[in-house]
């Protein structure tokens, strides 16, 4: 009963609401669990690192007296950074020009969920991208993990996107299989400035 009735829903709404859902329970999570703000050390070293970005700094000259602003995850010697790679801290940027890193990783949520609807109805057909999507947007991890302002979404969204790509470039010709392979290859690049280990691996995974 359930399945004829999800499948009596038209393609072209299906998708945008079950990544509406998606996005809707994230930000229920970054705002009921986590208060809209950072909660780990991980977190509160990339957002600093991210307002040095929009300051037009890679990094800062360190303290004098680092002692007093020790933290984890925080380089203070020779250069004032984070330790993290400048991909993640550069995605928090960009939240941060609208005033809202806290609801990135809610809207990286909803892609990601359309980027498994997309290659999995690519490869598999309609009906298992439905059910790939449903499952997505209502993963514990995916919605928590969305919550927080934490880079594993970025990285997630990037490697789905090369995903849903790959299925494009399997079976298209000319200019959009070139298309598509440069999307590949901008993801997983990206994906390797945030969290290399990770990028790194999706990319052997897809050559």
């Amino acid at each position: 009963f359930l399945s004829a009735r999800a499948m009596a829903i038209r393609a072209e709404l299906f998708a945008p609401a079950v990544a509406l859902l998606a996005f809707g329970l994230a930000l229920f999570f970054a705002i009921y669990s986590f208060d809209r703000r950072p909660t780990t050390a991980d977190e509160i070293a990339q957002l600093w690192h991210a307002r040095m970005l929009l300051e037009g700094r890679l990094a800062m000259p360190p303290d004098p007296n680092p002692e007093f602003f020790a933290i984890d995850n925080v380089i203070d010697s020779p250069r004032w950074m984070s330790q993290f790679p400048i991909g993640g801290p550069a995605f928090l940027a960009v939240g941060m020009l609208f005033h809202a890193e806290w609801a990135l990783n809610a809207i990286l949520s909803a892609l990601i969920v359309l980027n498994v609807y997309f290659f999995a109805r690519r490869v598999y057909g309609e009906a298992q991208a439905r059910v790939a999507a449903a499952v997505m947007a209502l993963s514990p991890m995916l919605l928590l993990m969305g919550g927080t302002q934490m880079n594993h979404t970025p990285t997630a969204w990037l490697a789905t996107l090369a995903l849903a790509s790959l299925a494009v470039w399997v079976q298209s010709n000319g200019p959009r299989q070139l298309l598509s392979a440069a999307v590949i290859g901008l993801s997983v690049g990206l994906a390797i400035t945030i969290r290399p280990l990770d990028g790194a691996l999706s990319g052997a995974v897809f050559g």
